[in-house]
């Protein structure tokens, strides 16, 4: 089977997609906001229902103090449909968080489950969010006991000194999908 030029484009563009989504959360789980804004246009619309609407900057100035108060955090994209049209797209993507919290009174456990309905763009040859729509699924916190990790394990950090700086940045970089700064 071969596959026609137009074909081969929708599979790179699909796959560009599910890399900004991929990019949005690792921005969200490190603390690199500029990592996370990367999956947005400058002009991009987020509405998070009755807790937050606003461009994705204002999302971030709004979210960030709740994440730095996190002290192991996953966010994690799943079932991720997407449908192109030309310079137009539009996904539904499955979202998972959970997020540790180490409080003076107990540490506390945060999952959160949703989904995100995004419209996107190719501008300038670059895809990127202009409207966000998150539908709330479920949420849960609970009081949890034990140490985040043992000492013998690999401990992530919620910033650039997190192992996976450290994976061939030049390829990183190279790739540039996940590079464009909304600030």
């Amino acid at each position: 089977m071969t596959l026609s030029d137009a074909e081969m484009q929708v599979i790179a563009d699909k796959l560009a997609i599910r890399d900004l989504l991929h990019c949005y959360c690792r921005g969200l789980d490190r603390m690199d906001r500029a990592l996370a804004l990367s999956a947005f246009h400058a002009n991009a619309e987020l509405d998070y229902g009755a807790s937050f609407r606003g461009s994705a900057v204002q999302f971030m100035d709004w979210v960030w103090p709740n994440h730095e108060r996190g002290t192991r955090h996953s966010h994690n994209i799943t079932n991720c449909y997407v449908e192109i049209d030309g310079d137009r797209a539009a996904s539904e993507s499955y979202s998972y968080m959970i997020m540790r919290l180490d409080l003076p009174n107990g540490a506390m456990q945060l999952q959160s489950n949703g989904r995100y309905l995004d419209e996107w763009q190719r501008r300038d040859g670059r895809w990127g969010i202009v409207r966000r729509q998150s539908v709330h699924e479920f949420q849960d916190m609970r009081r949890i006991e034990g140490p985040a990790a043992t000492k013998r394990d690999t401990l992530a950090t919620r910033d650039t000194s997190d192992p996976s700086y450290a994976l061939s940045p030049a390829l990183f970089a190279a790739a540039g999908t996940c590079s464009s700064s909304q600030e």
